[in-house]
């Protein structure tokens, strides 16, 4: 079975690893962000991913291929990224290119539809303060957030994205 692992690259050599790694049949990405003044800059500089099988393919040549300086974390303990975030995060990456900042940061936060958040007591004292609820759509830097029964209601809200902590569901 495919999967992404994380590879340490030498610095300014993206293309040459790319090239080696892509003679040799191996899928590689080193993913980039568009910063606030929307430049194009490097999301880990210095890292990358390879998709490798290891039941087929001969991952120990990655090592090897011109570039590439190891495996994260160790060679012996290949460090493969966790599956939650491997779905969108690489996929949304690959189709979509640059993406901007906050975008990845939702991404590695795993800020996304249907995730259930509680709402940062510092924001408002009010009743939205401490409120639990689950996240309808992301607009931007802000969340559309759900909240259960408010006054016997279901309420919709707009709550900046710092303002909202996750709650893990297990």
């Amino acid at each position: 079975m495919l999967e992404w692992y994380t590879i340490q690259i030498l610095p300014n050599l993206v293309k040459t690893a790319t090239f080696n790694l892509e003679r040799q049949g191996f899928k590689s990405f080193f993913p980039e962000a568009l910063s606030e003044d929307n430049k194009t800059i490097p999301l880990f500089k210095g890292y990358g991913f390879v998709e490798i099988d290891v039941n087929r393919h001969q991952w120990r040549s990655v090592i090897g291929t011109r570039g590439v300086v190891r495996y994260v974390p160790k060679l012996t303990d290949i460090n493969t990224i966790p599956t939650s975030i491997k779905k969108d995060f690489v996929q949304e990456l690959l189709a979509q290119g640059p993406v901007p900042m906050y975008k990845v940061i939702d991404l590695l936060n795993e800020l996304s539809p249907g995730t259930l958040v509680r709402i940062n007591p510092d924001y408002r004292q009010d009743l939205l303060s401490n409120r639990i609820g689950k996240i309808e759509r992301i607009l931007g830097k802000n969340v559309e957030v759900l909240l259960g029964s408010l006054l016997n209601n279901q309420v919709k809200v707009i709550v900046p994205k710092n303002k909202l902590s996750r709650i893990d569901s297990g």
